[in-house]
């Protein structure tokens, strides 16, 4: 990671890319990552991640049919977009506040939508806090998860029906307690 500082001054941004698969950013582009610090410390994160999945293949341990032991599916995602920003707030000596909001643009094409993952354009919103005290820490977080509806038209040879997905939403709790050593 690189930090650009400005002359005379206590900011920077810093840029990353990660390769995936050993794959590098030049072929995939992969996780991207600009994080913009104040004082020091990092103000603000954007990511980008691009994934490429052409098809789903399963494989069995028995045949489901005579002599068939795996199944391909066409999925053809496309690359998109995923963009998140978050901020966090040091309140108080022992105490942090987060903020965040994520977009997650759905990869999932109209033609091969079907049941196994029927996700569409998500927005997901997110806060949290962490304490210190001592050698210990602790980080509670919220977010709520919203899927925007999607229909998806019958393909009879894949097992899909004319179908429509809406009112998908979902409630993520976590936490985490650590010592340092």
């Amino acid at each position: 990671m690189d930090v650009i500082p400005k002359v005379d001054t206590n900011w920077g941004i810093a840029f990353t890319t990660l390769d995936i698969n050993g794959k590098t950013p030049e072929f995939n582009p992969g996780l991207w990552t600009c994080k913009a610090f104040i004082d020091g410390e990092v103000a603000a994160i954007l990511t980008f991640n691009v994934i490429d999945y052409d098809e789903l293949t399963i494989h069995y341990s028995d045949s489901i049919l005579p002599g068939v032991r795996s199944s391909t599916k066409d999925k053809k995602w496309d690359d998109v977009w995923r963009v998140q920003i978050g901020v966090e707030y040091k309140a108080l000596d022992w105490l942090d506040l987060r903020l965040g909001y994520v977009y997650d643009d759905s990869p999932i094409q109209r033609e091969t939508a079907d049941y196994l993952l029927p996700a569409n354009d998500r927005h997901l919103y997110n806060f949290g806090c962490g304490l210190r005290w001592g050698q210990w820490t602790a980080d509670l977080c919220y977010t709520y998860l919203e899927m925007e509806s999607r229909s998806v038209s019958a393909r009879p040879e894949d097992g899909v029906l004319d179908s429509r997905f809406k009112d998908s939403h979902a409630h993520l709790i976590g936490s985490s307690v650590g010592y340092r050593f």
